[in-house]
């Protein structure tokens, strides 16, 4: 996560080759991937779809990575997770979809 987070991609493949869990959630259940939508680490999201990220992960309250990308205006990254097949009417709990 912390990797993910911060754009560290060196980290992120350190961790994959070594077998981490590319959908493991941290406690709220956020996903690498939303992390690195979130921060618009565009080479880390391509990075963790190629080694099998969920595209379409739900965190408990329902953010998916399109949505944390489109929230903080990381064109790019959507342009990509729609590219990817990414759910694009996936509801969090304020009912907010990932292209409101």
């Amino acid at each position: 996560m912390y990797g993910s987070f911060n754009g560290y991609r060196e980290i992120v493949e350190k961790l994959l080759a070594k077998g981490a869990d590319v959908n493991a959630g941290y406690k709220d259940g956020s996903t690498a991937l939303m992390f690195a939508s979130e921060k618009g680490h565009l080479e880390i999201l391509d990075l963790l779809l190629l080694n099998g990220a969920d595209v379409n992960a739900k965190s408990e309250n329902g953010l998916t990575a399109l949505m944390a990308a489109s929230l903080n205006g990381h064109r790019d990254v959507v342009e990509e997770l729609l590219l990817k097949g990414v759910a694009v009417s996936m509801p969090c709990i304020t009912a907010m979809a990932g292209l409101h």
